[in-house]
């Protein structure tokens, strides 16, 4: 997949709302744009996360305690808090057809991060504008 097709795709994330259209060129030249078939665990419960993702085509479903909480298609994505935090997954991601994924490993965006100073600010700007709309949904 093309760098402008990624920065498509990254451009619709709210954690890189912040993000200029060469910030997003940043990040894009770091994603990977991988296949895999249904049944595929993308991230597993429990188990340390170190990806982000972006579904390009097909779906996934998110389980927690082997509940479904949310069915996953073209433009969801999941991981987010895998960027940043070395924490176990809190739920499974798991692909329920053949699907077309972009990943970006917390490593390389660590990296980047470390490259380019000036993303975190951006970054937590996304992030603080998240955490304002969470709190706005439980107060209403």
């Amino acid at each position: 997949m093309k760098n402008a097709a990624k920065i498509e795709y990254l451009s619709r994330v709210p954690l890189f709302s912040g993000f200029s259209k060469k910030d997003l060129g940043e990040v894009a030249r770091h994603v990977d744009t991988i296949d895999v078939p249904s049944g595929t665990t993308l991230t597993e419960e429990g188990k340390l996360a170190h990806q982000f993702g972006v579904i390009v085509e097909g779906s996934a479903a998110v389980r927690r305690n082997k509940r479904k909480l949310a069915d996953l298609g073209p433009g969801d994505f999941w991981g987010e808090m895998a960027l940043l935090l070395k924490e176990t997954a809190s739920a499974s991601v798991v692909t329920t057809e053949d699907s077309s994924v972009l990943v970006i490993h917390s490593r390389e965006f660590s990296h980047l991060l470390d490259r380019v100073p000036a993303l975190s600010k951006k970054l937590a700007t996304g992030l603080a504008a998240r955490l304002l709309e969470a709190d706005k949904k439980l107060t209403v």
